[in-house]
């Protein structure tokens, strides 16, 4: 990458790492509380923004601070990871809410990029793919809208398609899913 573009990507990074709250904000707070922040899709999107940004431009980031590096990982620690492995009352860990499946993934596909720390990374994944386990389990129960629903197939049929990559097709779930009525959901709605 050249460097304005490197520069200007540090300087997104740089505004999403000093915003007071990453979710949507419905309560429309100020600022997130710092033992319960809110985890909701926009909140595990920009984690994922953060994990590719680190993972597609981290030698050129590295190149101007170490520092860079190590202040993406604390912020999604501080407003992801933690948090998640802390609490258990947030609506997506229960397969409910806006688009549980793809906050998941979303998650669990930060913490193999971004997470540097075995031990964490272990929880994180472990606790992430149980919980999409029961959130794939429970799916009928709750009605999306079509966006929605696209999402979380999307977000799942990335997640398979990575997982198959990153494990040299050790864990392949591609021929699981999506499953030919989440398909049918999509199209027949």
């Amino acid at each position: 990458p050249t460097e304005p573009v490197v520069m200007r990507a540090l300087d997104l990074v740089c505004m999403i790492a000093e915003e007071s709250v990453w979710s949507a904000n419905a309560g429309q707070t100020p600022f997130d509380d710092d033992s319960h922040p809110d985890i909701d899709f926009q909140t595990a999107e920009t984690a994922m923004l953060f994990a590719w940004t680190l993972r597609t431009l981290g030698q050129s980031l590295n190149a101007i601070s170490p520092r860079i590096a190590s202040r993406m990982l604390n912020e999604v620690r501080r407003r992801v990871f933690a948090p998640f492995l802390a609490h258990v009352d947030y609506p997506f860990m229960r397969g409910r809410g806006v688009r549980p499946l793809a906050i998941l993934s979303d998650i669990l596909l930060s913490a193999i990029l971004l997470e540097a720390d075995g031990a964490r990374r272990s929880a994180v994944l472990k606790q992430a793919l149980r919980l999409l386990d029961q959130a794939i389990a429970a799916r009928g129960e709750q009605i999306q809208s079509l966006a929605d629903a696209a999402a979380d197939i999307g977000a799942i049929t990335d997640l398979c398609l990575l997982l198959r990559k990153i494990t040299r097709g050790e864990m392949d779930l591609t021929p699981v899913y999506p499953t030919p009525d989440w398909l049918d959901e999509l199209l027949f709605p």
